[in-house]
């Protein structure tokens, strides 16, 4: 993620891969705000302060034990942080645009079976309407696909008691059968 916001961890993991094997890979931040630290696995982490806010030109290098160094560059934007809105019962499409709209992204959209929520609908948001995030932080979304799928029982060949019965006993019987 490419935003942060004061008072909240800024967390990025770095994927460095040296294609001589047994090297050891060291990890250093070249440029950079000075409170930001790289640990031994290439995770970098900062929290900024109110003070930050702007944006801030981060330079982070790799280094082999031959001393065969690359660089990765990219540009940090301290924003406010934001309120995370209610998503519950929006269409996704709708859904995912409120989150674009406040710097917020979807991490992970999922889906989630309902009885209650009507299919493409969000049935449940983690971090809840109201709370305070983190610009550019995820938002978990679950979207109902409907019911729970229930498995039907093979009917063809079985005598009408015996196939209510095997309905019934599928959760999918208890109402009368309307010959037309």
């Amino acid at each position: 993620p490419l935003l942060a916001s004061p008072g909240f961890e800024y967390v990025y993991s770095l994927l460095a891969v040296d294609a001589d094997a047994g090297e050891t890979l060291s990890f250093a931040i070249a440029e950079g705000p000075a409170a930001m630290a790289i640990d031994a696995n290439g995770r970098v982490t900062w929290t900024p302060g109110v003070s930050d806010l702007g944006l801030h030109t981060v330079v982070v290098s790799s280094a082999d034990t031959l001393n065969v160094t690359a660089f990765q560059n990219f540009v940090i934007e301290v924003r406010d942080p934001v309120v995370v809105p209610d998503l519950n019962g929006l269409p996704e499409l709708t859904a995912l645009a409120s989150l674009e709209a406040v710097s917020l992204r979807p991490d992970p959209l999922r889906d989630t079976f309902s009885d209650s929520v009507p299919v493409g609908s969000v049935a449940a948001q983690n971090p809840a309407p109201g709370t305070s995030a983190a610009a550019g932080s995820g938002v978990i979304v679950e979207v109902s696909r409907g019911p729970l799928p229930v498995a039907t029982p093979r009917l063809v060949g079985r005598t009408l008691n015996d196939a209510q019965a095997a309905l019934v006993d599928a959760g999918l019987g208890g109402t009368p059968i309307n010959w037309i």
